[in-house]
């Protein structure tokens, strides 16, 4: 398209370096595949994801290179500009990669995309999502596999610098309908569970993990309530947590039912004992 021959023209007039190649895909298949892709082609050390919106002061790489002795992956702050102006911290996430994980899913954080990666961890976190909310769920769900493997460490007083055309998150999420975001939550929901239980073996630390995710997606804060309407009764906890697991069945991601001790179709009704909700 037009816009991947501005970019060929734009590079071809850039000065030459010979560490750095540009890769034009046939098609636009989008952000997820594109970054995805983008991942598996790095032949470097370090992956550092950088968006067009994006800007960092001119040091930026060599303050997270200097970071790296701490080891995991070294991240900024975040300063948003245009339609709405704050800075945005995420506390580091250390510790025992369960622990890591489990925070990763509660705080749902994403500005760790934005640190520097070891190459090795950022191709074992696996592929990008790209369904439901689109760009607002993909990178979660993926640093929840990345939390497994790797603790994120903030550097304290280094920022990137991110613009903001509109106020919402996704034009095309924020131009839904309530039931389509519903279903888009319920979809990520199946994703981010699929991520927390890829590694575990053991039934209790899986169910702890299984209702941490459900717990933010189906009885979430005020954070999440910004973005769709929860369920607001039992009955309607239950149906979205029924959704979840079905979302996971139909796109054939891992079977949990004999990790979790009960079919598919009983798991909703486990979890809602489990997460102590009657009526």
């Amino acid at each position: 398209g037009e816009a991947d021959i501005a970019t060929r023209d734009a590079y071809a007039a850039a000065p030459r370096d010979a560490r750095a190649s540009l890769t034009i895909r046939p098609q636009n298949a989008g952000w997820a595949a594109n970054i995805t892709a983008g991942i598996a082609a790095v032949r470097s050390p370090w992956t550092l994801y950088w968006a067009q919106d994006d800007l960092a002061p001119p040091d930026f790489i060599e303050r997270l290179l200097a970071e790296v002795r701490r080891g995991g992956v070294p991240y900024p702050d975040i300063r948003y500009t245009g339609a709405y102006t704050h800075a945005q911290t995420e506390d580091d996430n250390t510790g025992p990669p369960r622990a890591r994980v489990l925070r990763q899913i509660r705080t749902r954080g994403f500005i760790p995309l934005r640190g520097l990666i070891p190459t090795a961890a950022a191709q074992a976190a696996g592929a990008f999502h790209d369904e439901g909310g689109g760009v607002i769920a993909g990178d979660v769900v993926w640093l929840v596999h990345l939390a497994r493997l790797l603790p994120f460490h903030r550097v304290p007083g280094l920022e990137c610098y991110k613009h903001i055309h509109d106020a919402g998150l996704s034009g095309r999420f924020w131009g839904w309908d309530a039931a389509r975001k519903r279903e888009a939550w319920a979809v990520h929901a199946a994703y981010m569970l699929d991520a927390a239980l890829s590694a575990e073996t053991a039934r209790e630390p899986a169910w702890e993990m299984a209702l941490a995710v459900l717990r933010r997606f189906a009885m979430p804060d005020a954070s999440m309530q910004e973005t769709y309407t929860p369920p607001q009764t039992a009955q309607g906890i239950h149906a979205f947590i029924t959704e979840v697991f079905g979302h996971a069945a139909r796109r054939n991601l891992r079977d949990v039912s004999p990790l979790l001790g009960a079919p598919w179709q009983a798991l909703a009704g486990v979890a809602r004992r489990r997460l102590g909700i009657n009526g």
